[in-house]
């Protein structure tokens, strides 16, 4: 009987093992990918969620009624590579640290954010994998300091149809890259 004990111990512990996995992504409003993509991408999503599994690639926010994305949204996400946020058009406001100490990060997409006026000046530092970074059909008047990013190779600074754009400061772009920055 020891044998049958031991076997059914450790079946359960391996079935309470892959439910918490599974259930470690269930959310009300998004969803998780099988290749550990969080997304969320519908209009009742008001706010940034708090129980986004730490262990997520991606972070997609796609039609999405969030008006502020909050200082530090994104910190403690060390597998993140990717973050997306489009077409969202009661995004207002991107405060400071939502982008930072994300050591593998590659990608930033901020596109068709229409209302989208403010990004906070430290919202992008220390991004050491970061290669490509848009922000594109936003509503911002000033271009957001980039120069605590220190990204250890090439990256392509995509910025384009933000028509409101009125000012963009001395030494913008100075730490972005130790390599180059093509734009």
């Amino acid at each position: 009987m020891g044998n049958v004990e031991a076997s059914m111990a450790l079946f359960f512990l391996s079935l309470w093992l892959l439910l918490g996995a599974c259930l470690g992504c269930q959310h009300p409003l998004c969803q998780c990918s099988d290749r550990m993509a969080f997304i969320c991408q519908e209009s009742e999503v008001t706010y940034v969620p708090q129980d986004i599994p730490r262990n997520s690639t991606e972070l997609i926010f796609f039609l999405t009624k969030i008006r502020i994305i909050p200082k530090g949204a994104f910190s403690g996400f060390g597998e993140v590579e990717k973050i997306e946020i489009s077409q969202n058009d009661d995004l207002e406001t991107i405060e400071s640290d939502v982008f930072s100490h994300l050591p593998k990060l590659y990608e930033i997409r901020i596109e068709k954010a229409n209302n989208l006026v403010y990004i906070d000046r430290n919202a992008f530092q220390k991004l050491p994998s970061l290669r490509y970074l848009l922000i594109s059909n936003t509503a911002i008047r000033f271009l957001p300091v980039v120069n605590q990013v220190y990204a250890l190779q090439k990256v392509v600074l995509d910025i384009q149809d933000n028509i409101n754009i009125r000012k963009i400061e001395r030494n913008s772009f100075l730490g972005l890259s130790s390599d180059r920055v093509d734009m």
